[in-house]
């Protein structure tokens, strides 16, 4: 149900200083979250938002800023996100995101560009690691498959619930690094997958909606299979991109887990003058001298992910 919250705000954020305003109460990754578009791929929350999205329509980029630049970063703690037919974001303080929607914008992909890109980069600016990854809860630890879109993450994780290993995030793992342990922070109860990986999960995909018109990749809800608790990181897989004539696991040694674990990381392309660069870096050896990370390599067919998941609930 809607909620009425007053705004109070004297950082930077282009919003008035108090005006009462119809939000919406959502919470993902730890944080509370007070939006104006509705989000209802979000866990529902009442409590007092850390994070307040609204919309601006008079919201512009920067001076002199090319028309397609995806990412403007202004400073660690200002950054304007822009897809021509999608719209513009900007990104301030860890707490803020100011949307101005492109006119012809399907909602779900505004939707997913708020909490996929937009939210993903405040949560760098909040100081906590993301890597790319989808990650799933096996026997209280956070187990994280890390690659690039299309290496077959989500379907991996997805195949790991049906053997009773509930979702925590299906596109990053968000890494809170202020406590001894790295603890993963739950995303939220939605999972992205191509028809083939559906129909090979025993799924239809024709009920479900496409994340995008010009695109056939669906989104499927997993509130009956989501794991809603930080949980300790437990292991990392890297998968290799390619098909081996068999799967296997190879354990990496530190240097080398965390010179691979940087190529999938958020902060990756940072300068390394950047005020942020040397925090990432710090986080990055941190997590790769607590966690075991190992390389995964598969055979990729559908039909080989039983013997896959075996491997790794063995290895585990």
């Amino acid at each position: 149900m809607p909620f009425y919250w007053m705004l109070d705000n004297t950082a930077p954020g282009g919003f008035k200083r108090t005006q009462w305003v119809n939000m919406q109460g959502y919470r993902a990754y730890g944080l509370n979250i007070g939006s104006e578009i509705p989000l209802p791929e979000l866990m529902p929350s009442t409590e007092r938002a850390d994070i307040q999205i609204r919309y601006n329509d008079d919201l512009a980029l920067p001076p002199h800023t090319p028309i397609d630049q995806v990412y403007t970063i202004c400073s660690p703690q200002l950054a304007y996100l822009h897809w021509q037919n999608i719209g513009i974001f900007k990104i301030s303080e860890g707490r803020f995101i100011e949307v101005n929607p492109a006119p012809e914008v399907e909602p779900i992909v505004l939707r997913y560009s708020i909490i996929g890109a937009a939210l993903n980069h405040l949560l760098h600016q909040r100081q906590l690691l993301l890597v790319h990854a989808s990650v799933v809860a096996i026997e209280d630890q956070a187990v994280a498959f890390v690659g690039e879109s299309g290496w077959g993450k989500s379907t991996l994780a997805a195949f790991m619930q049906t053997r009773g290993h509930p979702l925590v995030s299906d596109d990053a793992l968000v890494v809170d690094m202020q406590t001894d342990t790295p603890l993963a922070l739950p995303g939220f109860p939605q999972r992205k997958l191509w028809p083939d990986a559906l129909v090979s999960l025993g799924t239809s995909p024709d009920p479900l909606p496409r994340l995008d018109s010009a695109y056939d990749k669906r989104v499927q809800a997993a509130h009956d299979s989501f794991y809603d608790a930080p949980l300790p990181v437990g292991r990392i897989y890297i998968l290799d991109h390619g098909i081996h004539p068999e799967s296997r696991i190879e354990p990496l040694a530190r240097q080398d887990a965390f010179k691979t674990l940087m190529l999938f990381t958020y902060g990756r392309s940072e300068p390394p003058n950047s005020p942020t660069k040397f925090l990432h870096l710090q986080q990055c050896a941190a997590i790769a001298g607590r966690v075991p990370i190992s390389r995964l390599r598969r055979r990729f067919h559908f039909d080989e992910l039983s013997d896959l998941a075996a491997m790794i609930e063995e290895d585990l």
